[in-house]
């Protein structure tokens, strides 16, 4: 599956705080996109096979409910409310989707500068040098 149909329903997992400039959160939202989709492409056949079927599944629940054209915030109540259909293995899709998101997301440097926080190139630094005074003492 391409990375096109996956990148809107990725998209719509990321969330709106903290508030970063239009053209910055495209680019977050390429990056997270990239990621999570790599990570189900690596993953071995049978979870691959099972959560591919699931997005299908999903997709085609998506067109029912809002359409040919959804909103962000459309898919986003969809992947919820499919979520939470009383069918065997479908609330895991969505908790799959939106942990795989929002950790590569929270991971972002401008997301952490954002939120004050010290960007993880400057924390390896810190606890190298920390674990350098260790070795020399």
């Amino acid at each position: 599956m391409s990375v096109a149909c996956f990148r809107s329903t990725v998209e719509s997992l990321i969330p709106d705080w903290p508030a970063v400039p239009p053209a910055q959160r495209v680019a977050l939202a390429d990056r997270c996109t990239r990621f999570v989709h790599r990570q189900f492409e690596v993953a071995p056949f049978y979870i691959r096979i099972g959560f591919w079927g699931l997005f299908v599944s999903y997709l085609c629940f998506l067109t029912l409910r809002a359409g040919l054209r959804p909103t962000t915030q459309q898919r986003s109540e969809a992947l919820s409310m499919f979520s939470a259909l009383p069918l065997p293995m479908v609330y895991g899709l969505e908790r799959l989707l939106r942990s795989a998101t929002l950790l590569v997301y929270f991971e972002q440097p401008e997301i952490l500068v954002a939120l004050g926080e010290d960007t993880i190139a400057s924390r390896q630094t810190h606890f190298r040098m920390k674990r350098q005074n260790l070795h020399t003492q």
